[in-house]
């Protein structure tokens, strides 16, 4: 009895291991697993990211990699709560386990109410009036004590974001979210020659600019807050084709970039030259009309259509994961057909596309997430013909390697053992 309470104190001190062995109980809930099958299965997780790579590295470690003997303290554990057991070189889980991995899918079916219910346009509608709110409470005292024009210019444009976020709230509730997105776009006007007016001003005054860190405090937390709201609002105005969220989102990247330049001219305020501050404050204005004008220009060519053609607004780095996932893939499919020529194209084909089903994961499955990168045998029939188009793979009856694909291999996942 003392052992088992002296390894229950241990185990308690040893926090870092206790989401391990969860992991662990959760790859077990789909049947008895051996070591590496454990280690292959974390492995999902990383080809699910996209890092076939590192997936690959991880398969042909040797046995005392950092992986594995984290997987193996991790049964260790596991076992000593008595979550798992073990047989003939393979673990399988107990009903205290299961209870245990049980837990982990109740959560995430949890999170994913969550993420769904703050992924609808509505609630990204009030946490983008909640956070306008809370910016411009921030930023016009500190405006007003600093001096400085382009954080007053900023945070009066912010004030009226929270505005709009009213109208867009509202517009989004009433089904009036076209009639929304042209008023926000007529605040941005104003917005803009407003500040263009104040910011013209400003070169024939000479305020006084003192740099305090209240402004800069809140130049940072405005870059940062305005930040995530852009990704948030771009994500979900493209998701459900909003084009009020849209409307938003543009207005939250100038944000981003007006805290940028804030910053700068702060800063080179605190180098005695304060004219920068009023550079910034009228290339903010001048952002403001412009993004305002853009979208001006869009909504009336799209007059009279049914949807209006943001594809320009598409995330610039979604497209570069997609263009990244894709070579780690070809590289991967490379390796696979190492391991295992010669290989029939359909043999092939049929176990890529076991291999890579993430809809046997319960996590990702209970995350609404296992199907984001389903592959079908056509998707992998494309990869063979390419990964052949460039010399890599010969198909004669079945397909090989050629001495170019080798050279990839060593080139982006080491040489094979």
């Amino acid at each position: 009895m003392l052992g088992v309470e002296m390894i229950r104190e241990k185990h308690t001190k040893e926090n870092r291991d206790y989401g391990h062995s969860w992991v662990v109980a959760e790859a077990l809930l789909s049947g008895p697993k051996s070591t590496e099958e454990i280690v292959e299965y974390f492995g999902n997780y990383l080809r699910f990211a996209g890092l076939f790579g590192a997936s690959t590295r991880l398969r042909r470690a040797r046995r005392g990699s950092r992986t594995q003997s984290m997987v193996r303290e991790a049964l260790r554990v596991a076992s000593a709560r008595g979550w798992i057991a073990h047989e003939d070189h393979r673990y399988s889980l107990t009903p205290a386990g299961r209870t245990e991995a049980e837990k982990i899918l109740t959560d995430m079916r949890r999170a994913r109410a969550a993420i769904t219910r703050l992924l609808q346009p509505i609630a990204v509608s009030k946490v983008s009036l909640v956070v306008h709110f809370l910016l411009a409470a921030i930023k016009l005292p500190a405006a007003i004590l600093s001096g400085s024009i382009a954080l007053l210019n900023d945070g009066v444009d912010t004030l009226l974001d929270g505005v709009s976020s009213v109208l867009v709230y509202f517009g989004i509730r009433w089904k009036r979210e076209r009639m929304a997105n042209i008023l926000l776009i007529v605040f941005m006007l104003g917005t803009g020659g407003w500040t263009l007016a104040e910011a013209i001003r400003s070169f024939f005054e000479r305020p006084a600019l003192t740099v305090d860190w209240l402004a800069v405090a809140a130049a940072l937390v405005s870059g940062a807050l305005c930040t995530g709201l852009w990704a948030l609002q771009r994500f979900v105005g493209l998701r459900s084709v909003s084009p009020a969220l849209i409307t938003q989102s543009v207005d939250s990247r100038n944000h981003v970039i007006v805290a940028v330049g804030v910053l700068a001219g702060l800063g080179a305020s605190a180098l005695r030259f304060p004219w920068l501050d009023r550079i910034v404050g009228l290339a903010i204005a001048l952002l403001i009309l412009k993004s305002a004008v853009d979208l001006l220009i869009e909504v009336i060519q799209a007059r009279g259509n049914d949807e209006i053609d943001f594809s320009r607004y598409r995330f610039g780095v979604a497209e570069r994961y997609k263009s990244f996932r894709t070579r780690q893939f070809r590289s991967w499919l490379l390796f696979f057909v190492a391991e295992r020529q010669p290989v029939g194209r359909r043999e092939l084909t049929t176990e890529v596309v076991q291999t890579l089903d993430f809809h046997q994961m319960p996590t990702l499955r209970e995350l609404g997430v296992a199907e984001a990168h389903a592959l079908q045998q056509e998707d992998v029939d494309t990869a063979i013909d390419e990964l052949i188009a460039k010399g890599c793979l010969e198909e004669i009856g079945t397909l090989r390697l050629t001495a170019e694909g080798h050279r990839s291999i060593r080139h982006s996942l080491g040489r094979i053992g």
